[in-house]
């Protein structure tokens, strides 16, 4: 039998996000390198479509910090964000404005 609370911390533990690893350290140096949960956490794209964008030069390459270990500059995310904000901008897009 269990002689647990159903209030215990144990029974309403939930899953952390993976972006609360790394939040309360976020700092707008462009030269920081971030690592692939922050990058899905600010592009939104999937491990594979931004593969995809990164092999056809539509997005910033990986830079390979160990043999499988990489990561991107915060400068350069944020560039390639802010281009395709503009580029929507461009074409006349009426979201954003």
């Amino acid at each position: 039998m269990n002689n647990e609370a159903p209030n215990s911390a144990k029974a309403t533990r939930t899953r952390r996000r993976p972006e609360a690893d790394w939040a309360p350290h976020l700092t707008n140096d462009p030269r920081r390198i971030i690592r692939e949960p922050e990058r899905r956490f600010l592009t939104g794209l999937s491990r594979t479509q931004w593969w995809r964008l990164e092999q056809d030069d539509k997005a910033p390459r990986r830079i390979m910090l160990s043999q499988i270990a990489h990561g991107w500059t915060w400068g350069e995310i944020t560039d390639w964000i802010e281009a395709r904000a503009a580029a929507r901008r461009g074409r006349g897009g009426s979201h954003g404005k």
